[in-house]
């Protein structure tokens, strides 16, 4: 399918390159200034009309902003048109006034008019011809939207991501192929980590495909940044920002049903910063002049379950299917005692929590921790106790200190994680999951964009893992929290990137992981990426740059809920573990098949000779069966599970030998 996909995209863009083939801009949107960052694409749009006649066109809008503007980057002469209907966008005359330009630029706006008014009218075959005969075309936001060939026309509404994860039949997705057609072979969009668009872009090649068949490819500009294609085919990122690009690979798997959310496995995803290089011709990348390896950090799996959540509220977490019954479902005994660790601010969610988990037969201590308590050897042996441990309303800048392993509180903390206990991070104690977590996330809407944002210490129980949650609660800070996941992965060379919305959560185990929830979870594997980088342009007046993170050949899923994504070995060549271990030697390896029908093969390692219990239970933690319970020798082991007569979806398989529990998700597809 790749290689097919390579052939197509080569043979549309040959067909567009004749002897005098144009050159396109592509504007994510944002302000344009003098001595700012449109300045280098801007002059590149000029310099690259063969007379330096340029056309600024709109449906409604005649500002002179660009009749001063381009002049000032490069001699040229500049005029403005508002061509607002059908009728006059097939006037002759206007059609031979256009042709007296080599350079044509689309402001922004709402796509649907220029595609309502301009589709299949004498503008459109100007603007065509222009390109044809080696002109420039250019457009920001909407403007950038229609260039392509295949184009989200806005046509109904303009498409929230979450609404499109969790439904794109729904979502009020309207694809045009047939407007101007520039750019074969790829949809684009703009705003692209400002308005969170990373989750909407997968839909857009999702249902193309289901009505062409045929793959195409995205690319997403943020605002503030632009990408601009020669006559060659090679687009090369402008700007302050990143372009992103989405496509798919032999590996992609699609799921895709009406009333269903999304679920797409193994795209291609390639963010570029300034500098960056891709060829619509082959797909070849070239990573910017600055970029540097990016040699992943290693991601052991956890030794037991991590459940990460990304919602904000108790009546999210305390749903039937929530991640608190999940939590209480992954417990040892019904006797174990739980901690829920919180900050003095945070008491009263700690609290309810706890009742919440009361009304469930758990028992529960809030745990308040500080700088006072970190060394308490009441506080530590209370933590040290517990079988289970639940973080919710912490200071994420303080509490990896509070936990480290200099302190009592940390070492109670970190012995009692060699356990089999599972841990629960809740809304934004989710981010400390990882080694590293971002802080100052809440400093400014405009955090990222400001460079703001910082790196603190994690807790280390996923190390190499990102994790951003509450991704749209809120659009003010969609930008901030899209960003941060990229900008914290290549700070710290990540190997996984998770963004969780609300009522939203995945169980993270072994090497791999499962979603659950109404939003579905996005998986950014950075295992393979051979290249990082960061924005280096400062904008006029301040002290850092944009805070995104550009990398070179990594992979993209969005897993839905019920799915398992088992992330196994990278692409490349690398260290990998297949199976998670914890230092008593007990290995839990995937079950094979999985997905399974009608059966599959459970297999784990023991050091020695142990009486081991191997269950399986549903996501609401009922017993579903017991494979094998008895003694067994040292050594590796295969059992057998046939289920009968129960629904497809999700189970965990678990294995307990002494204090000692391994959990995996395996899946049922009858």
């Amino acid at each position: 399918m790749r290689l097919t996909t390579l052939l197509l995209a080569a043979v549309l863009w040959s067909s567009h390159a004749g002897a005098g083939q144009g050159s396109l801009l592509l504007v994510g949107g944002g302000s344009e200034d003098y001595n700012d960052w449109s300045d280098e694409p801007y002059r590149w749009l000029v310099t690259h009309a063969p007379n330096r006649r340029i056309l600024v066109l709109h449906y409604a809008d005649t500002s002179a902003f660009f009749s001063a503007y381009l002049p000032w980057l490069s001699p040229c002469t500049v005029a403005n048109r508002a061509i607002a209907s059908r009728a006059a966008a097939n006037d002759s005359s206007l059609y031979q006034y256009i042709l007296g330009f080599d350079g044509i630029f689309l402001r922004g706006g709402d796509q649907w008019h220029y595609v309502n008014f301009w589709r299949g009218t004498l503008v459109a075959r100007a603007i065509a011809e222009i390109y044809e005969r080696g002109g420039v075309i250019g457009g920001t936001s909407a403007g950038e939207a229609v260039l392509s060939e295949i184009v989200f026309d806005a046509r109904q509404t303009s498409v929230a991501p979450r609404t499109a994860l969790r439904d794109p039949f729904a979502a009020g997705i309207t694809l045009t192929d047939d407007f101007l057609g520039i750019v074969p072979g790829i949809v684009a969009d703009s705003h692209f980590f400002e308005r969170g668009r990373l989750g909407r872009l997968p839909a857009f090649l999702a249902l193309y495909k289901r009505s062409s068949g045929r793959d195409i490819a995205g690319i997403g500009v943020e605002y503030g940044t632009a990408f601009a294609i020669g006559p060659d085919g090679v687009g090369e990122a402008m700007g302050s920002g990143t372009v992103s690009i989405l496509r798919t690979t032999a590996e992609t798997q699609t799921q895709l049903s009406s009333g269903s959310p999304l679920s797409m496995r193994d795209l291609r995803l390639d963010q570029l910063t300034a500098g960056g290089r891709y060829s619509l011709m082959d797909g070849t990348v070239t990573a910017p002049p600055d970029a540097v390896p990016y040699d992943p950090m290693p991601c052991p799996g956890p030794s037991r379950p991590v459940i990460l959540d990304g919602g904000n509220a108790i009546s999210e977490w305390s749903l039937p299917a929530g991640s608190l019954a999940r939590f209480q479902s992954l417990l040892t005994s019904p006797d174990d005692t739980v901690a829920i660790v919180t900050s003095s601010p945070g008491a009263a969610v700690a609290a309810n929590v706890a009742a919440v988990l009361a009304g469930r037969s758990v028992h529960a201590k809030v745990l308040i921790i500080s700088d006072a308590m970190k060394d308490d050897p009441a506080f530590a042996d209370a933590l040290g106790a517990c079988r289970g441990v639940v973080f919710c309303a912490n200071a994420v800048d303080s509490l990896a200190g509070f936990l480290g392993p200099t302190t009592l509180a940390g070492r109670a903390f970190h012995d009692e994680a060699g356990f089999a206990s599972p841990l629960l991070f809740l809304a934004d104690d989710a981010m400390l999951a990882g080694d590293q977590a971002v802080g100052q996330l809440y400093k400014s809407i405009y955090g990222a964009y400001y460079g703001y944002l910082t790196t603190v210490a994690g807790l280390s129980v996923l190390p190499g893992f990102r994790c951003i949650p509450r991704l749209y609660e809120a659009p003010d800070w969609i930008d901030n929290r899209a960003s941060a996941l990229f900008w914290s992965m290549v700070q710290g060379r990540a190997s996984i990137g998770l963004l969780l919305d609300n009522a939203s959560f995945v169980t993270v185990s072994g090497q791999g992981l499962a979603a659950f929830g109404a939003t579905p979870v996005m998986v950014a594997d950075a295992r393979a990426a051979t290249h990082r980088s960061v924005p280096t342009f400062r904008d006029p007046g301040k002290a850092t740059p944009r805070q995104l993170g550009g990398m070179v050949g990594a992979r993209f899923s969005v897993v839905r809920n019920g799915e398992v994504l088992e992330f196994g070995p990278a692409a490349s060549a690398g260290e990998h573990t297949t199976a998670p271990t914890v230092p008593g030697g007990v290995r839990l390896s995937p079950n094979y098949p999985n997905p399974f029908n009608p059966s599959t093969t459970i297999r784990y390692t023991l050091p020695a000779r142990a009486h081991v219990s191997v269950t399986v239970h549903d996501v609401l933690g009922r017993f579903v069966a017991s494979v094998w319970d008895g003694e067994e020798e040292g050594g590796t082991h295969e059992r057998r599970f046939t289920p009968h007569g129960i629904a497809s979806g999700v189970y965990w398989c678990t294995v307990r030998t002494g204090t000692i529990m391994l959990t995996r998700p395996i899946m049922y597809m009858r």
